[in-house]
């Protein structure tokens, strides 16, 4: 072989490497845009979910305050949300930019911008649930610009960045149990606790004592739907959050999905268990309190009666072990996904 075709051969090599990486590069910026697409097609689960949940007079409200937390929230994290996730506290950090981004790289900073937008808006989403239908427009607005803008991503820095105090310490959260739920959970019951309780929700009884009134959804469809578009996206929320493509993200995209699989599953067979045996409990309870008129056709019709089945109850225990499974997605066994689910779910429901 002479000198020429050898020269020929490696400038073919080279350029089919760097044909390579080029792929390779443009497939791994489209799972990042892809699974970001699925995440925030969420929203329209939570807006189903949460309309179905609350009263029909207050659907629209809702809706809109759904929808705000998506407009108020893309804005911030353009404006500096994203800017603080990548670079709080870093002394090192590049000058302020809206979208912190260099020529060589702008298409992955586009991507990472997107992805962590979704989950920041997942967080906020959650912690306007916990004052629906009780809190204004503008205040809901803006608890979603603070949330958004500084509390999520502080924290989220400190957990998945490699200066972040929480990660140099150990912590491990894989998709963000506790960067988006648990903050978004906080700041619900904050939110919950600073609106109080919905009107009517506690009645006063002729002896003087308040007795709860439950306030249930009006729409049971809308609640179940929501909840089943929440759960294709969760598999986009946990397999999104090993990153780009190799060998060893795949391993965990593969058990991550598997146990959000499960998760559900378990999550959803817990609270109808659950519900069952309570259902039990208050029939065998009636059956005492009549007991005394034995033997006549009222009695024997009387005790056919029994608490109507929580249905609403069932997609907040598929939510619920979900939720349990998400941190921890792909670094436990299936055996371990179920223990972790069912341990999440009967909490929950006492």
């Amino acid at each position: 072989m002479n000198t020429n075709t050898t020269a020929t051969v490696m400038q073919q090599v080279l350029l089919l490497n760097s044909r390579i990486e080029t792929l390779e590069h443009e497939v791994n910026n489209y799972w990042v845009l892809s699974t970001s697409y699925s995440v925030f097609f969420m929203q329209l689960g939570f807006l189903l979910l949460e309309s179905g949940s609350v009263m029909s007079k207050n659907v629209k409200s809702i809706m809109m305050k759904n929808l705000l937390d998506t407009f108020g929230g893309a804005v911030v994290w353009y404006i500096c949300g994203f800017y603080v996730y990548l670079y709080f506290n870093d002394l090192y950090a590049p000058s302020y930019e809206p979208i912190a981004s260099t020529k060589e790289n702008d298409n992955i900073i586009y991507s990472l911008f997107l992805q962590t937008f979704t989950f920041a808006n997942c967080a906020s989403t959650i912690a306007s649930g916990g004052s629906a239908s009780r809190m204004k427009s503008m205040g809901h607005l803006w608890l979603v610009l603070f949330l958004t803008a500084w509390i999520y991503p502080v924290f989220a820095h400190w957990l998945w960045s490699t200066n972040g105090w929480l990660h140099q310490l150990g912590a491990v959260d894989f998709a963000g149990g506790s960067s988006v739920h648990m903050i978004g959970g906080i700041a619900a019951l904050f939110g919950a606790i600073s609106v109080g309780p919905r009107h009517g929700r506690f009645i006063k009884t002729i002896h003087g004592t308040l007795k709860v009134r439950e306030i249930k959804g009006h729409n049971a469809v809308l609640v179940m739907i929501g909840t089943c578009i929440l759960w294709y996206g969760w598999f986009n929320f946990n397999g999104g959050s090993s990153g780009y493509i190799n060998e060893l993200q795949g391993e965990l995209r593969a058990s991550a999905s598997v146990n959000t699989l499960i998760g559900g599953c378990i999550g959803g067979l817990t609270i109808h268990t659950v519900n069952v045996i309570k259902n039990r409990n208050h029939k065998t309870k009636s059956e005492i309190e009549i007991s005394g008129n034995a033997g006549s056709d009222d009695t024997k019709k009387n005790r056919q009666f029994n608490q109507p089945y929580e249905f609403n109850d069932l997609p907040l225990g598929i939510l619920g072990g979900l939720v349990a499974v998400t941190p921890c997605g792909p670094f436990v066994p299936v055996w371990a996904a179920i223990l972790t689910s069912v341990i999440g779910v009967v909490c929950g429901a006492w």
